[in-house]
């Protein structure tokens, strides 16, 4: 059986505490991220976050504003732990409904 996305978030989040490396972690979730949101949209993965936003208001408004403002937070100054745990399940959380998954919250 596989695991589920928060068994892969616990296993990171200790991956990170242990080698204090929250900045990788940022970037690499938002990467990670963007290259979801390509693959599901069919847009270029490195567009910048205010076209983004509007890709995504004209796809999904339900989840348009939130994503590309939590992409753009990723891509900001680096967060804290707990912060970038938020950010991860609250990107899951829309990425899930940007696949049909997931209702918006």
């Amino acid at each position: 059986m596989g695991r589920s996305t928060g068994d892969y978030v616990s296993a990171l989040a200790g991956l990170i505490q242990r080698a204090r490396s929250v900045g990788w972690a940022q970037q690499e979730l938002a990467r990670l991220s963007r290259m979801e949101i390509s693959r599901l949209l069919g847009v270029r993965a490195d567009i910048p976050v205010k076209d983004l936003a509007g890709v995504l208001e004209g796809r999904r408004k339900d989840v348009a504003a939130d994503l590309a403002g939590r992409i753009g937070d990723l891509e900001g100054s680096t967060m804290s732990e707990r912060a970038l745990l938020d950010r991860a399940r609250e990107i899951e959380h829309d990425l899930r409904a940007l696949r049909g998954v997931e209702g918006p919250r």
